[in-house]
């Protein structure tokens, strides 16, 4: 079946099983150039991110997802929808550059998670970037650690719902 992402062709026949039904954001991480990164191409990827990918792609709650100690940002279609101008279309960037103005407040929540711990929380607030200017923004956020065949933390879900309009009525 041939699918049009940003018009272009995408052949998903073509595509790794695990990404064939990840809709905008499976054809971008399927037409990025991976092989002068760190990962590789997508067909040699682990199988645990692979698996992970398969999920956060198909699921309709926006989601991102960090993998490994740098949290390279992988992200769902609806996630993109969420932040506006503030997505760039590039997945895999270190968490660290994808959320730069607000990675302080991130970061010990995310290492948490990495270390194990399950983390829910509740209107955090952040200032981003998302329609061309900074603004006050709530978050309701749930980092959950994923674990690769060994038993290791290989990386970590960001499940999350904006609270803002929710904050600004209160």
């Amino acid at each position: 079946m041939t699918k049009n992402y940003q018009n272009n062709l995408v052949d998903a026949s073509q595509m790794p099983a695990f990404l064939a039904n990840g809709g905008k954001m499976g054809a971008l991480i399927h037409e990025q150039e991976w092989r002068s990164t760190n990962l590789g191409p997508p067909a040699s990827w682990p199988p645990t991110l692979k698996s992970m990918l398969a999920t956060l792609l198909s699921s309709p709650q926006p989601m991102i997802m960090g993998w490994g100690t740098d949290f390279l940002s992988f992200f769902n279609d609806s996630y993109c929808q969420m932040m506006g101008s503030r997505f760039k279309g590039v997945p895999g960037l270190p968490a660290c550059e994808q959320w730069a103005e607000a990675w302080t407040k991130i970061e010990p929540i995310a290492k948490k998670a990495l270390g194990g711990e399950g983390i829910h929380c509740e209107d955090m607030p952040l200032a981003l970037t998302r329609k061309g200017h900074k603004e006050p923004t709530w978050w309701t956020l749930s980092f959950l650690p994923f674990h690769d065949e060994t038993g290791k933390v290989a990386g970590v879900y960001c499940l999350l719902v904006e609270t803002t309009q929710k904050r600004l009525l209160e």
